[in-house]
């Protein structure tokens, strides 16, 4: 299972539009990667990363 072309393209404009990412030559920027995480809905603890938060990533949670 994949994205395709068009379809990974849309979700990058609508990314770029909502100042999500910042596309820089052949860089994705991620200015506010807290900001991104909230827009996404993203929730790291279904990843089993509790190493990796208890080290460094605490995503103001």
């Amino acid at each position: 299972m994949g994205l395709s072309v068009v379809h990974a393209n849309r979700s990058l404009k609508e990314l770029r539009d909502a100042g999500l990412v910042i596309l820089n030559k052949e860089r994705i920027v991620i200015p506010n990667i807290l900001r991104l995480e909230e827009y996404a809905g993203f929730d790291p603890s279904y990843l089993h990363l509790g190493w990796l938060q208890d080290e460094s990533y605490s995503a103001g949670k």
